[in-house]
C-alpha cells in the first residue's frame, strides 16, 4: 500500500469510528440478549489524542404476541431514549485513561389490557461508570484494564389471569455492583488492523427488595415482604476487529459472548411460591460485521449486520424476544479538526419467542427501529 493509502485508512479508522460506531447505539440498545442495553463496548480507548463524546439513542419497537388462548397482547414494548458519554485523556505517548458513562442494562415492557397478561409491567433501569487505562507496549501491542461500577433499579407488576394466584404481585428493588475489566490489543497501524479482546468479570449485587402479594399471607405470614435479593451479573468476553481491505475501505465488527445462562432473580416472596422473577437458561452470543467507506476528508459511511442466535428455549413475558437480526446504516462527518458528528439508523427483527411465564404465550413477526446521534470533540 502507498503512503496515501495508509493515511486514508488511519483517518477512516479513527474519525468517528468508521461511522459504524454510531450504529451500536441504535441497534445494540434495542433487543439484545438477556438484559443487555449498551453492549458495554470500550472503543473510546483507541481514539487518538484527547477526546470526549456524547451519544443519544431513540428506540421504538412494535412487539406483539398472543396469550395461550390466542388473544392478542397488543404492543408491549415501550419507546425509550438511552444516553451515554465518554472521555479519553492521553497522559503520554504510551499511557491513556478513559471514562465511560452508559446504561448497561435495561428493559421497558408494558402489556395493554385485553389479554391474559394485560397490565403486566417490567422495567429495569441502570447507570454504569467505567474507568479504563490503556498502556501501549509498542506500536503493535497494548493492554488495558479497569473497573465498571453500576446501579440497578427493577420494577415489576404481574397482572392478568395468566398469573393465577400471583395476579397483582408487585416488585421493587435496587442495588449496585462492580465488575472488573481486562484486555489487550494487537495492531498494525499502517493497514488499520486491530484485534482487541476485552473480558469483563461477573459482579455480585445485593438488591434491596420489596414485594407484595396476597399469596405471601399463606406462605410467609405477611403480604408485604422486604428482603435482600442476591444476584450475579454475567461475565462477558468481546473481540473487536478491523482491517483495511482497500484504499479508503475498512471491514470491522465484533463477536461477544455474555454468560446469561443461569442468571436468575429469585426474591424471597416469589421463591416461597416456587417462582422466580427472571430465570435465563442460555448465553447470548452476538456477531457483528460492517463495511466502512471514506468518501472524502470529512465524510465516511458504514453499513452493519448484527446477528444474535435464538437460544432455543422459552423466555420470560418481561423480555419477549429470542435472538435478533439487525441492519444498520450510518455516517460520520468531520466538521473541523476539533468536532465530528455522527448519525445512524438500524432496522431490527427480534426473534420469535415462546413465553414460559404464567400460562404461556407466543410472540412472532416483530420489528424495531433504532436511531442514534453522537457528537465528538477533540481537545
Amino acid at each position: 500500500m502507498t503512503k496515501t493509502t495508509h493515511t486514508s485508512l488511519r483517518a477512516l479508522a479513527t474519525r468517528g469510528a468508521l461511522a459504524g460506531s454510531i450504529l451500536a447505539i441504535g441497534s445494540t440498545a434495542a433487543m439484545a440478549g438477556g438484559l443487555d442495553r449498551s453492549g458495554q463496548g470500550v472503543g473510546v480507548i483507541f481514539k487518538d489524542g484527547n477526546y470526549a463524546e456524547l451519544s443519544a439513542a431513540f428506540v421504538t419497537a412494535d412487539v406483539t404476541g398472543e396469550d395461550d388462548v390466542g388473544t392478542a397482547t397488543g404492543d408491549v414494548a415501550e419507546d425509550y431514549i438511552s444516553l451515554s458519554g465518554s472521555v479519553r485523556y492521553e497522559i503520554n505517548d504510551q499511557l491513556s485513561i478513559s471514562a465511560i458513562i452508559d446504561e448497561p442494562y435495561g428493559a421497558d415492557i408494558e402489556y395493554p389490557d385485553g389479554s391474559k397478561f394485560g397490565g403486566t409491567i417490567g422495567q429495569v433501569d441502570s447507570l454504569g461508570v467505567a474507568a479504563i487505562a490503556r498502556y501501549k507496549l509498542n506500536d503493535t501491542f497494548s493492554v488495558h484494564g479497569g473497573a465498571r461500577y453500576f446501579t440497578l433499579e427493577n420494577e415489576a407488576l404481574f397482572s392478568g389471569t395468566s398469573f393465577g394466584s400471583l395476579n397483582g404481585y408487585t416488585h421493587d428493588s435496587d442495588g449496585s455492583g462492580t465488575a472488573f475489566i481486562v484486555g489487550g490489543a494487537y495492531e498494525i497501524p499502517a493497514i488499520a488492523l486491530r484485534v482487541a479482546v476485552t473480558y469483563t468479570t461477573e459482579a455480585d449485587v445485593d438488591l434491596d427488595t420489596s414485594e407484595n402479594s396476597v399469596v405471601f399471607n399463606t406462605t410467609l405470614g405477611n403480604a408485604q415482604q422486604d428482603s435482600t435479593t442476591k444476584i450475579t451479573t454475567p461475565a462477558r468476553i468481546r473481540v473487536d476487529f478491523q482491517t483495511g481491505v482497500a484504499e479508503d475501505t475498512l471491514v470491522f465488527g465484533y463477536v461477544q459472548h455474555v454468560a446469561w445462562d443461569g442468571f436468575e432473580v429469585a426474591p424471597r416472596g416469589l421463591a416461597s411460591a416456587g417462582q422466580k422473577l427472571v430465570d435465563l437458561e442460555s448465553d447470548a452470543i452476538t456477531y457483528n460485521v460492517g463495511l466502512g467507506r471514506r468518501l472524502s476528508d470529512e465524510l465516511s459511511i458504514a453499513g452493519t449486520i448484527t446477528y444474535e442466535a435464538d437460544s432455543g428455549g422459552k423466555v420470560s413475558a418481561l423480555a419477549p424476544n429470542n435472538g435478533t437480526l439487525q441492519f444498520g446504516l450510518g455516517g460520520t462527518y468531520r466538521v473541523n479538526e476539533m468536532i465530528e458528528v455522527a448519525g445512524g439508523a438500524s432496522y431490527i427483527l427480534p426473534g420469535d419467542a415462546d413465553i414460559d411465564t404464567g400460562d404461556g404465550g407466543k410472540f412472532q413477526d416483530n420489528s424495531a427501529i433504532g436511531l442514534g446521534a453522537r457528537v465528538g470533540i477533540y481537545f
